[in-house]
């Protein structure tokens, strides 16, 4: 697929969340957006935006995407050379 029309909509959802102001999938719109995220902003950057997602999600009570935001959270930290034990801390 075309990443910067798939980045695109990405950012048309966040602003929809925002706007719309309910957080009920609020978790699952973060975690999957936030993978096509990845294609275009730095890895490090995009670890606030998962730490967003499981947020989200165990407010909505979502815990299949909160726990896809932590895995995501983990694998994310590792491809990006972040320091684990400060992940595994948090």
């Amino acid at each position: 697929g075309d990443i910067s029309e798939g980045y695109r909509y990405v950012k048309l959802s966040r602003s929809l969340l925002d706007k719309v102001g309910s957080r009920d999938s609020a978790g699952e719109v973060i975690s999957i957006g936030t993978q096509v995220r990845e294609y275009v902003e730095p890895l490090q950057a995009t670890l606030e935006y998962h730490n967003e997602g499981f947020a989200a999600a165990m407010s909505s009570g979502d815990i299949i995407q909160a726990a896809l935001n932590l895995i995501l959270i983990c694998t994310t930290s590792l491809f990006a050379a972040a320091n684990l034990q400060i992940t595994l801390d948090k």
